[in-house]
């Protein structure tokens, strides 16, 4: 197996880009960025037609900051797949390849310290749902619960310096580990992938235990992103090139439907039932009339609950957007700067958020619901900003998908899958900037990358100064 490369993909060659060739700098599918933006604008279309306030001007203000940053995001992942990400993929050229029908130790060890975090991340999970005493529904209706739980537990031996570290630094496995199993998924053994599987979806349910939705969301994202990047590069750009992964469609489509089915099966019952008991008489858990009429009390209460849970940053928005500008400084915006570097930051300032002045003057909570990232953001960098922001974010997704698409890396796919879920996090919450956990792993991803990068870019220098036996031995340890 090739060495220096356990990164990389196990499929010979790269599937789509021949270096010097004008194939090789033709756009990449828009594969998941068409559902994003499906999402983003689902998401704002029904708080639109379901719970928008009755204030005019803050719901004109919310539809044209989220369809500008909605704009923002398709402008990004455009140029990312037709110009940038191309050529920097065709530049990388293709990963050398080996010809051992089975994963090298390397991979192995990333991969199954991949599930030990998973593991460490459940059982973490489980010592706050008992330490806490959550009710699942409850926090469901009140998202901030089940955060509030976990932070009285950090207060536990579970929050010693040992146990956070491993938190933060491991957090960059949640991304490897899904890009290992669905990229080297014909070189791992049955066990091997069962055990990753389950780590993965187990992760989710305990999160979802403790009453928050954020891990069924999150085990979508981190399975659907790995597995879109298989699928692309299953599907020919010539007619030579062989078909691989079609195992994984059967996969995806089975969590897609299990996903569905629980998501209706809360929504009709443990979640409406709680819903109907619930004392806030908000719009996002009181259902309309009709709605009740047609699916009757339970189901209607569950299935308003349900869609108002991933609806509601957008009263969050329009609540921030009645607040006049009052600059952070780079408080404001993220919890994690202030954890990691708290000389940088005032939490004087960081209170002067729009959030939190939305929730003085408007009552809507900072913490208790959301508010989109937009008004974090915009604490810092103004809303025109926090705009450009999430068109960056979608610019370097989509490059990082060009580039695992061409050339089937680990990395980049780990990359990708990272900015993917932050694109998805934008009309719900700042969570994917706030965690200090994923602020580190993206440091790690990136630095990894730049890295990677100046090395290919230290080669063609190394090879001039190289006799050409010294070219002849390097290049037969290579593909040795």
């Amino acid at each position: 197996m090739a060495q220096g490369h356990v990164l990389s993909s196990p499929p010979p060659g790269d599937l789509h880009s021949t270096p010097g060739r004008a194939a090789s700098i033709r756009p990449v599918a828009v594969g998941p960025f068409r559902w994003l933006m499906c999402w983003l604008l689902g998401t704002l279309t029904l708080w639109f037609l379901l719970y928008r306030d009755d204030r005019d001007i803050e719901v004109l203000a919310t539809v044209v900051v989220s369809g500008a940053g909605l704009v923002a995001v398709w402008a990004g992942q455009r140029w990312g797949r037709h110009r940038i990400g191309p050529r920097l993929a065709a530049s990388l050229g293709a990963l050398p390849s080996g010809s051992s029908p089975r994963a090298t130790i390397g991979v192995l060890l990333l991969y199954w310290l991949g599930v030990f975090y998973f593991m460490f991340e459940m059982a973490s999970n489980a010592y706050v749902l008992a330490f806490s005493r959550l009710d699942v529904s409850q926090a469901l209706a009140n998202p901030s619960l089940a955060y509030a739980g976990r932070q009285l537990a950090l207060s536990s031996p579970l929050g010693t310096p040992g146990f956070a570290w491993i938190h933060h630094i491991g957090y960059v496995f949640l991304f490897v580990l899904p890009a290992l199993l669905m990229l080297w998924w014909s070189r791992l053994g049955r066990l091997t992938r069962l055990v990753g599987f389950l780590a993965i979806v187990g992760y989710g349910l305990s999160w979802t235990a403790m009453g928050t939705l954020k891990g069924l969301v999150e085990t979508a994202v981190l399975l659907a992103a790995p597995l879109a990047v298989a699928a692309a590069r299953s599907r020919p750009a010539r007619e030579d090139v062989p078909r691989e992964g079609r195992a994984f469609v059967p996969l995806a489509v089975l969590v897609l439907v299990g996903a569905a089915l629980g998501a209706a099966f809360l929504a009709a019952t443990t979640l409406g039932a709680r819903l109907i008991e619930a004392p806030q008489a908000d719009r996002h858990v009181v259902p309309p009339a009709a709605l009740v009429e047609v699916l009757g009390e339970q189901a209607a209460y569950g299935a308003n609950g349900f869609v108002g849970y991933f609806t509601q940053g957008h009263s969050g928005l329009g609540a921030s957007l009645s607040q006049p500008f009052v600059w952070t400084q780079g408080s404001g915006s993220s919890e994690a700067i202030q954890s990691i570097a708290p000389f940088l930051t005032s939490d004087e300032l960081a209170h002067q958020a729009y959030p939190y002045r939305a929730q003085t003057y408007q009552g809507w909570s900072a913490k208790g619901k959301w508010q989109t990232v937009y008004p974090w953001l915009a604490s810092d960098v103004t809303f025109m900003g926090a705009v450009g922001f999430v068109g960056l974010a979608a610019l370097l997704g989509a490059i990082a998908w060009s580039v695992a698409v061409r050339r089937g890396g680990v990395l980049s796919t780990a990359i990708f899958t990272q900015a993917f879920l932050f694109l998805i996090y934008i009309p719900l919450n700042n969570g994917q900037i706030s965690s200090t956990s994923n602020v580190v792993a993206i440091f790690i991803l990136w630095s990894c990358a730049i890295g990677y990068r100046l090395n290919l870019l230290r080669a063609p220098r190394k090879a001039k100064s190289a006799t050409p036996s010294d070219s002849c031995r390097g290049r037969e340890s290579i593909t040795s």
